[in-house]
């Protein structure tokens, strides 16, 4: 007899990392690792409460330790659940822009920093990713992971540029009037892939209301 082919939708819960030092401090990160400040814990802390009663049958999450210190806060409710390090979930690799405040980038790098604010500035970053290749980095792992677990949740943790492209992934590109979206430290977000249609649908984007009370960093810093 064969088995039954699983063609529910994979559910993707995404998770931000918390606020690092970098971020604090408005720096931009790329690969540069930033150890979370005490606010990001307790933002790890909350988003983990938040999930505690979720259900996933799997996690990813950036290699970065931002990201893996963030998901191992929210699989302390959940130790039954295999833990997986990615790397293609990594943030942008920002080359020369890593390590510098961005308002010095702003005024030595405008061309390169408007990037993160428009989906059609698309300058190259000398020593990094151009825009492109970000885009088919977390376009593949995504669909990797789909096809890996049919009818599954998964949870996913990464960096504020990846979920950029994740949206860019699931709903297209954006007018030019219109500003690319930010996503809160510890935000949760939802996707799924409906694999008898073959597409992506959003269902929510940037939930935060488990962080009242707690600093919030609205800038977009990698």
């Amino acid at each position: 007899m064969t088995a039954a082919i699983n063609n529910g939708p994979t559910k993707f819960i995404i998770v931000r990392h918390g606020e690092t030092i970098a971020n604090r401090d408005h720096i931009l990160q790329g690969w540069m690792e930033s150890p979370l400040t005490e606010n990001g814990i307790q933002q790890a802390k909350r988003v983990a409460m938040y999930l505690k009663n979720a259900t996933f049958s799997v996690a990813y999450t950036s290699d970065l330790s931002r990201a893996v210190n963030t998901i191992q806060e929210i699989l302390k409710f959940h130790p039954d659940i295999p833990l997986h390090l990615e790397p293609a979930l990594r943030e942008w690799n920002l080359g020369i822009l890593q390590g510098q405040y961005n308002d010095v980038l702003w005024e030595k790098y405008p061309d390169m920093m408007c990037a993160f604010r428009n989906e059609h500035c698309s300058p190259d970053i000398p020593g990094g990713e151009k825009r492109s290749e970000f885009q088919q980095r977390i376009t593949d792992i995504f669909r990797t992971l789909a096809e890996r677990h049919p009818g599954e949740t998964v949870l996913i943790c990464t960096h504020g540029g990846a979920l950029q492209r994740i949206f860019r992934m699931v709903t297209g590109l954006l007018d030019i009037n219109n500003v690319l979206p930010a996503s809160t430290n510890t935000s949760v977000s939802e996707i799924q892939y409906l694999h008898d249609k073959h597409k992506w649908q959003l269902l929510c984007w940037n939930k935060a209301d488990h962080l009242t009370g707690l600093k919030l960093n609205e800038l977009f810093t990698a």
